[in-house]
């Protein structure tokens, strides 16, 4: 499994239900996928911008899953194409939701 999706899949289980922090509504997740996408693109460092990056795939994994729209954290490789994959596949199903797009962050193990 690539490395990426190891690490979106344990984000997803640190904000998932059981978490502690509540689930949000679709618009809440909207909204918050609008902030996470600004934050995305103002990224300085490949660190923050891969920090921001699984942040803003949490928050668009978890929309997808209140459409519902399949979405499957290991699949993101690269996670640019999963990314506006799900992004299109959200705006289908009549999300409105905006596009982020970043140079990919290397990653070795």
């Amino acid at each position: 499994m690539p490395l990426y999706s190891e690490l979106l899949l344990a984000a997803l289980a640190d904000s998932g239900p059981g978490s502690g922090s509540p689930d949000p509504g679709r618009d809440d997740l909207v909204a918050a996928l609008l902030v996470r996408g600004q934050r995305l693109q103002a990224a300085r460092s490949p660190i923050e911008r891969l920090a921001l990056e699984l942040d803003y795939d949490v928050t668009l994994v978890r929309l997808c899953r209140t459409v519902p729209v399949p979405a499957d954290p290991e699949r993101f490789d690269p996670p640019a194409r999963a990314r506006e994959d799900l992004e299109g596949r959200l705006r289908s199903a009549g999300v409105a939701v905006p596009g982020v797009h970043v140079d990919p962050v290397p990653l070795e193990r």
